[in-house]
C-alpha cells in the first residue's frame, strides 16, 4: 500500500512500522533495509503478474499472435487495475536503483518469453537460439508497453479498453 501509493521515497521503516503497528525491531528481523522490503514487494508483483500471464497463455487461442496478445493484454489489466501495482512495477522501478536493476533484469526476461511464445508458444524454452530480432522486436515490444503504462499512470487519460483495442490490432 505504502509503495503503491507514496512511492519508494515514501515507504519508510518509519512508515512501515507505523503502518503496520509493529516495532522497528520486527521490521529487521524480516528486513536488513527498506531497500530489501522494496525488493519483496517488486517481486511479489512481477510473481503475481507472472502466474496471470500464465493462465492467459494456457486459455488463449492456439495462434501464437493470439498467445502473445493475451500476455501483453494481461500484463496491462494487472498494473491498470490495481494502479498500485503499476505504480511499483513501472514508475517506482525507475526511481529506485535496486528496483531499476531488478526491472532491466524482469522486462530482459519477460521478452524472453514472449520471443519464446511467438516463437513456438512456449514461454518456457530458452531464446538463446532465437533469432536476434525476434528477441529485439519481444524486448521493444515489452519497453513500449511499459512505457506506454507508465504514461497512462501519469495522466495520459487512455482508458485501459483503449490499450486493449491497441494491444488487439498490434
Amino acid at each position: 500500500e505504502l509503495m503503491g501509493t507514496r512511492g519508494t521515497a515514501g515507504t519508510t521503516v518509519r512508515g512501515v512500522t507505523e503502518a503496520s503497528g509493529v516495532a522497528a525491531r520486527y521490521f529487521y528481523e524480516s528486513f536488513p533495509d527498506i531497500e530489501a522490503l522494496h525488493l519483496a514487494v517488486y517481486d511479489s508483483v512481477v510473481e503475481e503478474s507472472a502466474r496471470r500471464s500464465v493462465t492467459a497463455l494456457a486459455e488463449a487461442p492456439d495462434d501464437h499472435l493470439a498467445r502473445t496478445r493475451a500476455v501483453l493484454a494481461e500484463l496491462v489489466d494487472l498494473i491498470l487495475a490495481d494502479p498500485r501495482k503499476g505504480r511499483i512495477l513501472v514508475l517506482e522501478a525507475t526511481a529506485s536503483p535496486a528496483l531499476g536493476r531488478r526491472s532491466l533484469q524482469e522486462s530482459s526476461r519477460f521478452a524472453g518469453m514472449l520471443a519464446s511464445t511467438a516463437s513456438s508458444g512456449d514461454p518456457g524454452l530458452p531464446t538463446d537460439d532465437l533469432p536476434t530480432d525476434l528477441r529485439l522486436v519481444s524486448q521493444f515490444l515489452v519497453g513500449g508497453v511499459i512505457s506506454t503504462i507508465g504514461a497512462v499512470l501519469l495522466g495520459i487519460g487512455l482508458s485501459r479498453s483503449r490499450i486493449g483495442k491497441v494491444i488487439r490490432a498490434a
